[in-house]
């Protein structure tokens, strides 16, 4: 993801927080606009950084959901052991 594409979903993100209903998270949406801005992503380590750890969100997310989806077959199609 570049440059231009991180400043644009953060930017929607602190949009959708000016709705009433997510009022609770605008002071969390506006940190991390401003953490986001002080990250320095021209330097190479930096960025290294950033995508691994972009690299490992993904992972767990995709561990919880294997784990979730495997339970709720096994749920699915073997009632007795649930």
């Amino acid at each position: 993801m570049n440059a231009a594409t991180s400043n644009l979903a953060v930017s929607l993100l602190v949009m959708q927080s000016e709705n009433p209903a997510n009022h609770l998270f605008k002071f969390s949406d506006n940190f991390l606009l401003q953490v986001a801005r002080k990250i320095p992503f021209d330097d190479p380590e930096v960025l290294l950084y950033a995508r691994i750890g972009y690299v490992s969100a993904q992972l767990i997310v995709l561990a919880v959901y294997f784990v979730c989806s495997s339970r709720v077959s096994i749920c699915l199609f073997q009632p007795t052991s649930c």
